[in-house]
């Protein structure tokens, strides 16, 4: 972890409906150089 500083972990609750599709992503990262799908390209993804 960046700084010694403690990982933070987060859930986004939804509830699918007819008109909201809800799918899962596993991985991914809000900065740094890890391997994973960042935050900006999983935005990317949900807008297409």
């Amino acid at each position: 972890t960046a700084n010694g500083q403690s990982p933070i972990t987060f859930a986004i609750a939804s509830q699918e409906t007819e008109d909201v599709h809800v799918s899962e992503c596993p991985c991914f990262i809000v900065s740094g150089d890890g391997r994973g799908l960042s935050a900006e390209k999983m935005w990317c993804q949900i807008k297409e």
